[in-house]
């Protein structure tokens, strides 16, 4: 008797497909480099290696990490469960720092070029329910990249 045959498929959500998403992996992969001296700064499987962004600030740009961490003040976290009070300031000190967007979006940008205030928030991995706070061209985002990656490359970078 011939054994059947059993098809499987494996559905996961949307990975990294655009200029941006692939952009923001090699801006990763970059950091974790030059800066963090190649050491793993975690990630997971579905968004690879580079996937998950790292936590980098200097005067150009701010990357963080999606978090999971849950505490009151953490502006990256969705904070379940907050009173409407604390729930509103908490709102109000990230629309004050990044903008009424992320304000009213409940959590800081994972990634936020300070020149001209443009952000985006990813789930979990970069590419995953991505938002931006508006609309770019892609000259515009080619500028904030090469900008990002010089404000770290170049021999003036203060640890």
């Amino acid at each position: 008797m011939k054994e059947p045959t059993i098809n499987i498929h494996f559905v996961t959500p949307p990975v990294a497909s655009t200029r941006i998403d692939n952009d923001l992996i090699k801006l990763t992969q970059k950091l974790t480099k030059k800066i963090f001296n190649g050491v793993w700064q975690g990630g997971g499987i579905l968004g690879g290696e580079f996937g998950y962004g790292v936590n980098y600030e200097n005067d150009v740009f701010i990357m963080h990490t999606f978090c999971w961490c849950d505490k009151d003040a953490c502006p990256w976290c969705f904070t379940p469960g907050l009173s409407d009070t604390k729930l509103r300031s908490k709102r109000a000190k990230i629309a004050k720092k990044h903008g009424g967007f992320f304000g009213e979006y409940g959590h800081a940008p994972n990634f936020y070029y300070k020149k001209s205030k443009f952000g985006i928030v990813w789930y979990k991995w970069i590419g995953r329910d991505m938002e931006f706070n508006r609309e770019i061209s892609d000259k515009e985002w080619k500028q904030i990249y090469g900008d990002c990656i010089k404000s770290f490359t170049s021999n003036k970078e203060k640890k």
